[in-house]
Order: structure tokens, then sequence, then C-alpha cells
């Protein structure tokens, strides 16, 4: 009886490594790949964070010396030479963009490698900055020493004609540390910097932490600037500040500690997802996620879905064996693949080969992601149309004649491991005899050819 055959199918678990195998190869080469432009991605963050707590420092960078030593020298060419250094070394890092997006794993490579270099560069011009600033305040403190000696002689003339205790005591009385010039305000300043260089270096922080810590930062700056501010106030408000600035620091990174944790977990099961994604040709949903903008919860919806994606996948890879195997077997017994088709208007992931199986008739074979299969006999033509009398006869003769092949093809089957099972078999009759279109049909080199090409429309990154 070789009506239309159907029936249901199951693999025995072993019979189709091969195929789940070479999935499983193109899954971990590109989750290998996926993983390793994230490593890029936190250098690169990670170079751009220490560059814009860099440029921070080189902006406040001797604040309140500057103010100082401009007092004694007002149009000093060290101090324009300073000025001019520390607005082109602004300009540069401004210039530098600190992010970037490639696919290409060697651009992103040579990106990250720029990066870190640029920051050195910078870093170095900076302490070159720091040197000078240093030269500055040493000229301007030994100015303001000669002018004190200056006051100081004067003062003692007057002590001479006077003779008067009280006069002594007004020019002879210890130097005032509360006096502006003699406060280091630039420490608060200094301080501050290398806290958040150090927080820059490798700590997972949101936006929203650095742009507090920044803020923390600018209050210190603010208030060093503030030359209206009493000295004893000032240094109340100030160690206040940095004290505030310095517990923040402290509480992110014990925050970072365990989100680091998380992060990392994260990446790699964002990267297995992706590359299950690829190999399903599915695209994978963006990393929306900045780092550690996530909770347990998230990462336990992502192992879900990984979870889904496998199973999916080796359902697929079982389907593909079965397809394969019904490939290799039509060939054995004589019958080309000369075309195949997906079919687009439903959601069971049907397809079907059509196998030539005599003049102007074959063999459609239908197989789906539900785990079925159908072989229905067919007449070939340029263009489907209905069959007439002696048209229904022939195919109904073509059907009995694929009888004999049908046993041999369960029979091969089984030999695959794959078991048919719920099988219906309906006798030949005419009212299963259609034509169709061959003008309509993609065309297959070969079974092999066709069941060879891998369709990977999703993302990839490529090295």
């Amino acid at each position: 009886m070789s009506g239309q055959k159907y029936f249901e199918f199951s693999v025995e678990s072993g019979f189709y490594e091969a195929v789940s195998g070479e999935r499983i190869a193109r899954q971990k080469e590109q989750e290998k790949l996926i993983l390793r432009m994230a490593e890029l991605d936190d250098r690169i963050n990670g170079s751009s964070r220490k560059i814009a707590a860099l440029k921070m420092r080189i902006k406040t960078m001797g604040t309140a010396i500057i103010e100082q030593a401009s007092k004694y020298m007002e149009s000093d060419l060290l101090i324009r030479s300073f000025e001019k250094k520390r607005q082109r070394l602004l300009t540069k890092t401004e210039k530098f963009e600190t992010t970037a997006d490639f696919e290409r794993i060697d651009r992103k490579q040579k990106y990250a490698d720029d990066a870190e270099i640029f920051y050195c560069d910078v870093l170095a011009e900076s302490k070159a900055l720091e040197s000078d600033l240093s030269e500055i305040s040493k000229l301007a403190e030994s100015i303001k020493a000669a002018e004190k000696d200056t006051t100081l002689s004067d003062a003692l003339v007057k002590l001479e004609k006077s003779k008067t205790q009280e006069l002594g005591r007004l020019y002879f009385k210890a130097p005032d540390t509360d006096v502006p010039g003699n406060q280091d305000w630039d420490r608060f300043i200094r301080e501050s910097d290398v806290e958040m260089l150090s927080l820059s270096d490798g700590l997972f922080l949101l936006d929203s932490e650095w742009n507090q810590l920044f803020k923390l930062k600018g209050y210190i700056t603010d208030i060093v600037r503030d030359v209206d501010i009493k000295p004893e106030i000032k240094r109340k408000i100030l160690d206040t500040r940095l004290d505030s600035l310095m517990q923040y620091s402290k509480i992110l990174r014990n925050i970072a500690k365990d989100r680091k944790l998380n992060q990392e977990e994260f990446e790699c099961l964002y990267a297995k997802y992706c590359s299950l994604c690829f190999c399903a040709e599915l695209k994978p949903k963006s990393k929306k996620m900045a780092a550690g903008e996530f909770s347990v919860n998230d990462l336990n919806v992502l192992r879900r879905e990984n979870e889904r994606l496998e199973i999916a996948l080796n359902k697929k890879d079982e389907l593909d064996y079965v397809r394969k195997s019904i490939d290799e077997i039509m060939e054995e017994i004589g019958c080309d693949a000369i075309g195949s088709i997906a079919l687009s208007d439903n959601n069971s992931g049907t397809e079907y080969e059509t196998y030539g199986f005599g003049e102007d008739s074959a063999i459609n074979v239908f197989t789906s992601e539900n785990g079925s299969v159908m072989f229905e006999v067919v007449g070939t033509a340029d263009y489907p149309k209905e069959p007439d009398f002696y048209e229904k006869q022939k195919l109904v003769c073509e059907m009995e004649r694929f009888c004999s092949s049908y046993d041999i093809i369960r029979q091969k089957l089984r030999q695959r491991g794959i078991t048919v099972n719920n099988e219906a078999k309906f006798p030949p009759h005419e009212q299963f005899a259609k034509i169709i279109g061959m003008g309509e049909k993609k065309v297959a080199e070969t079974s092999a050819h066709r069941r060879g090409r891998k369709k990977l429309s999703g993302k990839r990154y490529s090295d």
C-alpha cells in the first residue's frame, strides 16, 4: 500500500552525535569569540574610566598652588607654560574616542591596546605637569620668603626706633598656619584624585556611581578655589568632604567585589546565549545591561533561556540527522534530490525535499520539527496542474511501485537508529494523485550538497 505514508520518529541516543558534535563545536567556537570580545570591551571601558578620572585630575591640578603663586609671579613664564601644557593635554584627552563597536576581534584588540597606551601616555604627561607645578611652588615660596625677609628687616628698624615690647610682639609673633598661603589645600584634591584613579582600575561601577564620585570630587575642588572661606572653616569642610568621598569609595569597593563575580557569570551566560542563538539561526537580544546592572534573578532568567535553547537545538540536531539519513537512503535506492522547499506559511518548521522517481514522477518527503515524516508519490511538470484520467492511472501505478522502496527505506532508517512510530499508510488511490510544478522549486545539486549547507543568519563575531 503506497498512497501517502506518515509516521512519527524517535532517534536512539548516540546515533546523531556526529551532527550534534559539529553544531556544538561551532557553538563553542562562537562562545569563545564572544567572551574574548567581552574581555576587550572590559579593557576598553576600564581605559575609558581611567582616562575620565585622569582628565578630572588634570583639570584641578595645582588649583590652590597656582592661585597663591600668581600673587607673587603674576606674569611668570612658568605659570603660562604650565597652563598651556595643561590645556593641550586636556584637548588631547577630549579628542580620543573611548567608545567603539567593532565586530572584528582584531580591530577591537588593536583599539583596546591603543586605549591603554593612550592612558599611559597621558599619565606620563600629567606627571610631567606635576613636576612643573612643583617647580612653580618652590619658586613662589622663594619669592615669598624674599619678600618676607625684606618685611622683617623693615620691622627690625622700626622696633629699634620704637623700643616698645608691643611692637615687638606685633612683628615677631610665630607664623600663622591659618594664613591661606601656608596651607596645602591641593592635598585634598590630590588625595581624592588618587582614590578615584584606584577605583577606575578594574572595578565594576555603574555610571550613576561614577557621577556621584565626580560630584563629591567637584565639591572638594570648589571649596579649595573659594578664597572667601576662613582657613579654619575651610579645613574642617574639606576634611568632611574628603572623608565622605573616602567612605563612599569604601562602600563601592565592597559592592564591586560581589558585583564582579556576578558580572563574570553574566558574561559567560550571555556568551553561551549568543552562541546558542547563532546555532539556532536566531538574532540574540542585545546586552542592554551595563556592567553590574542586573540581579541574581536576571541570571536565572538567562540560565532558563539557555536551557530552552539547548533543548530546541538538540531537537534540531535530531531532525537534521533524520533529514540527512533520508537523503542518503533515497540516494542509495536511486532517487536523487531534484529540489527542496522550506514551508514558511506555518510554525511547524516543515520543509520538503523532492526526489526523482522515474519519468515524470517524484517522491515528496515532508519532515517537520514536531517529529513527523510523510512520503507521497507525485507527478512532475513545468507547472502544477490537475492530472487527467490517464495521468491519474499512471500515478497510481507509480504509488504501487513505491511500496517495495518504502519498506527498504523503513529498514534502512531502523539501521540508523531511527524508529518509526504511529505509522499511517494509505493505499494507492486516485485521490492522492497530483502534479507539481518543478519550475517553482529550488533545484538542489545533490543531497549531500544541500545538507552540507548551513544557514547562519545570526550575528557572528569574526576573528
